[in-house]
């Protein structure tokens, strides 16, 4: 037997074992006998058999058993392939340990830790630790296929035994702030869909329209007794081919003030069939129509006078 089982490997004849197997054969008298010699050499070729070629002419039959140590795979033994604490595998890459999979008291945060270290990157190219490239095409074949896309996440599976504040299926923990524009999320080219709601808790910045799909309006909704506000001294209402329109939404009457209608007259268009405009000052004030015909119409909310 070559290999015991537990990595040793002892000589043998069949008859005596060990590094003496000869001198044993000797001290019993035994002469030279071919028996023996063919069970012993068949003993070291069975040996030889069971390792691994460095030239890779053979492969692994079993389960291989590092007992914590490291594969190197350069020269200078500093990027390797190891495991420094149980169930957890580490990718060392210029003797920084850059990249952990598996589960230990040092790697709790995440099952699959990308973290490379100090590094100059090339001059004048873009840089980023992971990048996904489409360097294989990928064949679809007949039939259809639902979706293909370069990164596909999917929720978290969760079992809540305690409190979880806010479980998120891709979360970006803060923007860079060293670029001269600087994002959290940026997407360089290509339409972007949502297909369920969209909370934005910061400020909207929109450098190109916003536009429905199939017809449909664009709501903004405010959440309890919050305002829609436009900061801005011009709103344009049309497309730009059509009469422009502003409408209460729904049978109600509209209302138009200043100020959300503090110390301020108000214009009330009253809904429904034969219903009036009113025009109402604040206080003491006036409604004042001027035009080029007459130079004013005005009332003190008593009676109509016209001035020529």
């Amino acid at each position: 037997m070559a290999w015991n089982g537990s990595g040793a490997f002892s000589r043998t004849n069949g008859t005596n074992t060990g590094s003496t197997t000869w001198t044993q054969d000797r001290d019993e008298g035994t002469k030279i006998t071919s028996s023996r010699h063919d069970t012993h050499d068949q003993d070291l070729s069975d040996g030889i058999n069971a390792c691994i070629a460095k030239n890779g002419e053979n492969y692994m039959t079993g389960a291989f058993d590092l007992n914590g140590q490291n594969i190197e795979l350069d020269a200078d033994a500093d990027t390797k392939i190891g495991a420094t604490a149980d169930d957890r595998i580490d990718i060392t890459v210029g003797n920084s340990i850059t990249e952990r999979i598996g589960h230990d008291s040092t790697n709790s945060s995440a099952f699959h830790l990308v973290a490379p270290a100090a590094l100059t990157a090339q001059a004048n190219t873009a840089y980023a630790h992971v990048n996904v490239a489409p360097a294989g095409a990928v064949t679809v074949p007949s039939g259809t296929t639902a979706v293909v896309a370069s990164l596909e996440l999917n929720e978290p599976n969760i079992t809540a035994t305690g409190t979880v504040t806010a479980a998120s299926t891709l979360y970006i923990a803060a923007a860079p702030t060293e670029g001269s524009s600087n994002y959290a999320l940026w997407v360089d080219a290509g339409d972007v869909k949502f297909d369920e709601d969209l909370t934005v808790t910061g400020d909207l910045t929109v450098s190109g329209d916003v536009t429905s799909l199939s017809n449909a309006d664009v709501d903004i909704t405010p959440h309890g007794t919050g305002n829609v506000v436009l900061k801005t001294d011009l709103v344009s209402i049309g497309g730009g081919s059509e009469v422009g329109h502003v409408s209460s939404n729904g049978a109600y009457d509209m209302k138009i003030s200043s100020n959300s209608g503090t110390n301020s007259g108000t214009i009330i268009i009253t809904d429904a069939a034969n219903g009036a405009i009113t025009l109402a000052p604040n206080g003491t004030g006036i409604v004042d129509v001027q035009g080029s015909m007459n130079s004013s119409i005005s009332t003190t909310g008593k009676a109509v006078v016209f001035g020529f």
